[in-house]
């Protein structure tokens, strides 16, 4: 909870970072900088702070569709997109796919890119480990976090009821071997790896022991 005196500076310190095309800059020269993505990424945060405290915009928020990313323009194209991800990197393509989620998840049709992403994901889920990457045996940190990145896009606005594991439980055995046998070099992986355990225990059978 907020006390109400650092929620209001918060919006006020917020307020005057949205320029007239309703996106968010900090600063003014970015305006002619700043990549579609990482506007996307700036709006997205400005709104979830906004709804959060109770902000209203100085403008209107562009409009969905038409701000958005050419291979977001339709289902088709970002299918295209999505089969041109290498996953070498699973944690940075998990990003990119949460992030354009954010996105997605306010377009009308938002259900009709769930189906494509469903049916990209599942016949990609390596079968030993239950994650995502061009290594189909590796468990470690990166492919803890890529998979953690997939779930936090499938999880909210998701075809109702569905997340895409079908391998929830060697996503789970995976998930604990990194946590006692991996060696993490970034903080976030404090926090990446129980937040997928966490989101992967409503898709076993049993509780795990």
């Amino acid at each position: 909870r907020f006390p109400p005196p650092v929620g209001e500076a918060i919006l006020r310190w917020l307020a005057p970072k949205q320029a007239p095309d309703g996106f968010y800059y900090d600063r003014p020269e970015q305006t002619a900088t700043l990549s579609a993505k990482q506007r996307i990424d700036l709006l997205g945060c400005a709104r979830r702070i906004n709804e959060f405290l109770g902000g209203t915009p100085r403008y209107p928020y562009p409009d969905d569709k038409q701000s958005a990313p050419p291979e977001l323009a339709s289902p088709e194209l970002y299918r295209a997109w999505l089969e041109g991800l290498a996953f070498t990197n699973p944690y940075g393509d998990g990003a990119m796919i949460a992030m354009y989620q954010n996105v997605i998840n306010r377009f009308p049709d938002r259900e009709d890119y769930g189906v494509v992403l469903a049916e990209f994901l599942l016949p990609r889920q390596n079968e030993s480990t239950g994650f995502w990457g061009v290594d189909a045996t590796r468990w470690d940190y990166r492919y803890v976090s890529g998979a953690m990145k997939i779930d936090s896009a499938v999880s909210s606005a998701w075809i109702p009821n569905v997340k895409p594991y079908r391998l929830g439980p060697q996503m789970w055995a995976s998930t604990v071997r990194a946590v006692l046998e991996d060696e993490g070099d970034q903080s976030v992986w404090v926090r990446n790896a129980p937040q997928l355990l966490l989101a992967t225990v409503d898709q076993l059978d049993a509780p795990p022991s």
